[in-house]
């Protein structure tokens, strides 16, 4: 999954001192607009294929059991990140991570007086 930019939200103490530049809002729309239309061009279906993977044993060999577990511990864990549960919640928080950039940059944009709210 691509990294979300929220570098943003942490720099509002800096922001707060001094109005933004236009050429710097500019910059940001363009980002935050490219980051929205990847977003919104995503799937939104669930892979629930995943789900049937677990369900079903597979075949194993019984040598080198010690380097098995810890490959099965990964696998777990790379696994549990694509249950249709932890899909959901991961769109979810991108979205609220964009909603909350989103609403940042209205904000500043108003300090300016370019865009009324």
């Amino acid at each position: 999954m691509e990294e979300l930019r929220d570098e943003y939200d942490s720099e509002e103490s800096e922001e707060a001192e001094r109005p933004p530049s236009p050429h710097s809002l500019a910059t940001e729309s363009k980002l935050l607009y490219r980051d929205l239309l990847s977003f919104a061009s995503r799937p939104r279906v669930v892979d629930l294929c995943v789900r049937t993977r677990q369900l079903q044993p597979e075949p194993e060999a019984q040598e080198e059991n010690e380097n098995e577990n810890d490959e099965q511990e990964n696998e777990a864990q790379w696994t549990r990140d694509l249950l249709p549960h932890e899909q959901l919640v991961a769109r979810r928080r991108e979205n609220k991570v964009l909603g909350r950039r989103v609403r940042g940059l209205a904000e500043r944009a108003s300090q300016l007086n370019v865009v009324k709210l």
